[in-house]
């Protein structure tokens, strides 16, 4: 199976096709938000993958709540190798999942095996209120 090296949220990826380097613009460990509930903005997941000997793999990100619960899944993404493609990267963004309170979030990067979804890495995700600087108190 092919390995994750890593995976890393944030809020754009740059992609410049003639020298095919990527930047990932924001990278995120958490927002602060003005309140609650309300719906995630929109968060790109970066991901760096080895390959081993597999000519495909389908790759989905769920994300999850502070409780753990499943809040939403991405659309797969099915990857077809050619032989002399040894490592790839993956670029999954979601937005819109409810996010009900404050709390550690995060980020499941998963792989399908033998038609079954697999979590193979979380990546954590803080969301903490906004607090107004200088102050110690929560913008409402």
């Amino acid at each position: 199976m092919a390995k994750l090296i890593w995976a890393v949220p944030c809020s754009r990826i740059l992609l410049d096709q003639p020298s095919n380097r990527v930047s990932y613009i924001d990278v995120l460990d958490g927002v602060s938000l003005p309140s609650f509930p309300t719906l995630a903005p929109l968060t790109f997941i970066g991901m760096f993958f080895q390959r081993e000997n597999e000519t495909k793999l389908e790759v989905r990100v769920r994300a999850y709540g502070g409780d753990g619960e499943p809040l939403m899944d991405s659309d797969p993404v099915t990857l077809n190798f050619e032989p002399n493609h040894k490592r790839f990267r993956v670029h999954i963004g979601l937005a819109g999942f409810q996010l009900a309170k404050p709390g550690r979030f995060g980020f499941g990067v998963e792989v399908k095996l033998r038609g079954k979804w697999n979590e193979i890495d979380r990546v954590p995700f803080d969301v903490e209120p906004l607090i107004e600087h200088g102050t110690d108190q929560i913008i409402q």
